[in-house]
């Protein structure tokens, strides 16, 4: 399924000659400078343990040798954090702006840890959460705010000790229409809904979750989806055939990444949970790599698109 916005490969390798070219070029200096400094690294961090491990027994060899790697580490996100800045700043302001002239990206801005919670997709407790790459502006008649988030929890050992599990690494989208909805209803994808023993026992106590088990037909997407309403009559009628083949066709295209919905107060919230950070540069590939730029794009494309393509009124009165 392509998504529909009146811009095509040709037009879009346009854009990037006459526009984000000339922009980018400046930053293959940058680019090729930090890509020394991550093998600077890479090769000091390889010689300082290759002592450690052999055993070698001179104190005043090691401390230059971690001085040294520390140095590289410290040069190294330097670079890195000053050319991720400027390249993203150039490919999100120029992509965005071709996509919708409302849309506005903040680079260290992100969705609040309150609307996350609110959404009831992911009812778990939070221990770790951050974010970047907000994109705000109006879509359809939505006020939108998108970004990506890293939201983690401690889990206990059985064998002593914690360790760090994701809770949610990927693309969270709050729009906001003018009415409430007259419901409260959750769109789940099913491996959202697995639960282990404690969550079995206690999770109805801190999930904000209203409402019940809505019965679906026999489907392709009753085989990936779960649905939860304080009105199973209305969300039934939401969920049009049109609807549900375009969730589906949304989780194929994106190969099996479990996106999850729901309808709250004023908000339509969406979850894609990707899995690993988006908008990023390759160190390894020229910034004027068209691919990248085209990748880059589309993830904006089938981001910004989404309401468009769900087909989601802003005036509806469910």
């Amino acid at each position: 399924m392509n998504l529909d916005l009146d811009i095509d490969t040709a037009q879009l390798n346009l854009l990037f000659e006459q526009k984000l070219k000339p922009k980018l070029a400046p930053l293959e200096t940058s680019r090729l400078a930090t890509l020394k400094k991550k093998k600077a690294l890479t090769f000091s961090v390889g010689a300082f343990f290759i002592a450690v491990l052999s055993g070698i027994d001179s104190t005043p060899l090691l401390i230059a040798l971690f001085a040294i790697m520390a140095y590289c580490l410290v040069t190294f996100k330097f670079s890195w954090d000053k050319f991720r800045s400027s390249y993203k700043k150039q490919i999100m302001v120029t992509l965005l702006s071709e996509i919708d002239k409302s849309l506005i990206w903040h680079k260290d801005k992100f969705i609040t840890q309150t609307e996350f919670e609110q959404s009831g997709l992911y009812p778990k407790k939070i221990d770790s959460y951050g974010g970047e790459d907000l994109i705000c502006g109006e879509i359809e008649g939505f006020k939108v705010e998108m970004s990506e988030l890293f939201v983690e929890q401690i889990i206990q050992r059985p064998e002593g000790g914690s360790q760090k599990n994701p809770i949610f690494i990927g693309l969270f989208l709050k729009a906001q229409r003018p009415k409430p909805f007259s419901h409260s209803s959750y769109i789940l994808a099913k491996e959202n809904t697995k639960q282990g023993l404690k969550e079995k026992l206690f999770g109805h106590f801190q999930s904000p979750r209203i409402g019940e088990n809505v019965a679906l037909p026999e489907s392709e997407f009753s085989q990936y989806f779960s649905v939860v309403s304080s009105a199973p009559d209305t969300i039934l009628q939401m969920l049009s055939p049109k609807l549900m083949d375009k969730l589906v066709d949304y989780r194929n295209q994106k190969q099996g990444i479990a996106i999850s919905l729901s309808f709250i107060d004023q908000n339509v919230y969406i979850a894609i949970p990707e899995g690993r950070d988006l908008f990023e540069p390759q160190l390894a590939l020229a910034v004027t790599d068209f691919d990248v730029i085209k990748g880059l794009f589309q993830d904006l494309v089938f981001y910004t698109g989404l309401l468009r393509e769900l087909g989601l009124p802003s005036n509806s009165q469910h």
